[in-house]
């Protein structure tokens, strides 16, 4: 299922302990469906261009902060473009973890694989039966036929 829109942009919310400053968010957005996350910066509310998605000035400070905006841009992009070519569901929430780097591929193990496992834990180790107060000590494979004696005669 192709997506039918994407985006990224960054807004930011006002601090609450000084109402001067501000903290940048992203959000990203496919199919309508929103996520914001922190860019972990601050900036004073009056440098913040609204229709740029950036903050205005010319200062080093400010150059590196839109600078590192870019960069979380590009790299949402990116993470966007290889869920595309990997054929996954995308969604805002698969795009935001797979920028801050959330595996949400299955990491288990295949039915062969697990079964294979337990046949060599469970199978391998001796059992012990017990049956009318009789009991014999066996090792085998699950499956097998084993011996046991029941009532004094040994049956398969």
């Amino acid at each position: 299922m192709e997506t039918q829109s994407f985006g990224v942009c960054f807004l930011i919310r006002k601090c609450k302990a000084d109402k001067k400053r501000a903290d940048i968010y992203v959000r990203i957005t496919v199919d309508g469906e929103e996520k914001e996350f922190s860019t972990k910066e601050q900036i004073d509310i009056s440098s913040w261009n609204s229709k740029k998605g950036i903050v205005k000035g010319s200062s080093i400070h400010i150059k590196s902060i839109n600078d590192h905006l870019d960069n979380i841009r590009l790299t949402i992009k990116d993470k966007y473009r290889k869920l595309q070519d990997g054929a996954e569901l995308i969604t805002a929430q698969s795009v935001k973890d797979a920028y801050i780097g959330i595996q949400n591929s299955l990491k288990g193990h295949k039915l062969k694989e697990l079964l294979k496992y337990y046949k060599e834990i469970w199978v391998r180790a001796p059992i012990k039966l017990t049956m009318s107060g009789r009991s014999k000590l066996t090792t085998g494979f699950a499956g097998e036929d084993f011996q046991f004696m029941y009532n004094g005669a040994i049956q398969n």
